[in-house]
């Protein structure tokens, strides 16, 4: 399944990010999660970096910076885009993970992920966090765990949607939610900031 996500942004990285990066910068989402952590020089670990936008605004805030995304041809755009970044290219449930995170930020990059996969990568940050450590999480919301096949113009892509009590039932004992909000775009979102406990 993983390969057919790739191929389906490697494919159509242009209209994909046309939509995402339209919506802008996540500014005060970056400075959210960040505002958690009392470090200096916070290193923040991006899922799924895309075009690489929030990865030049987190720059402003530290140099401490490592993304990595599933699409080659995201990271060729990223790369132009923030040419001193580290932009790796994996899926997120294979990557070895980095040691001594600060912040993790997943901006809509886990909605492919299924309910086990997501737990067993909530799992896994925490044992990489630092103490105190955070992971912001941008998801598709729908009552309860659902799944679905979305065809568009390019290709089809299985999507995860998740709610606030799915998300609690995968990270009780490790983390605590110290943030929580809904938005209503075209469908609705949930944005949750889970600190390590």
């Amino acid at each position: 399944m993983n390969q057919l996500i790739a191929e389906a942004y490697n494919k159509a990285a242009g209209p994909y990010l046309a939509k995402y990066e339209a919506r802008g910068v996540r500014a005060k989402d970056v400075d959210l999660a960040l505002s958690f952590v009392l470090v200096e020089e916070p290193f923040v670990f991006e899922i799924g970096y895309g075009g690489g936008i929030e990865a030049e605004y987190v720059l402003q805030k530290t140099g401490r910076y490592l993304g990595v995304d599933i699409s080659e041809a995201y990271q060729q755009i990223a790369q132009k885009r923030v040419p001193t970044a580290q932009f790796m290219i994996g899926d997120i449930h294979t990557y070895e993970l980095p040691n001594n995170i600060d912040v993790v930020l997943a901006f809509a990059s886990l909605l492919h992920s299924s309910k086990k996969q997501l737990e067993t990568l909530l799992q896994d940050l925490h044992k990489k966090l630092n103490q105190a450590g955070v992971i912001l999480l941008s998801l598709k919301k729908r009552e309860g765990y659902q799944r679905a096949d979305v065809t568009d113009d390019y290709t089809t892509r299985r999507f995860y949607y998740y709610d606030r009590h799915t998300l609690e039932s995968l990270t009780k004992e490790l983390y605590r939610v110290v943030y929580y909000d809904e938005q209503e775009r075209q469908e609705p979102w949930l944005t949750m900031v889970l600190q390590k406990i």
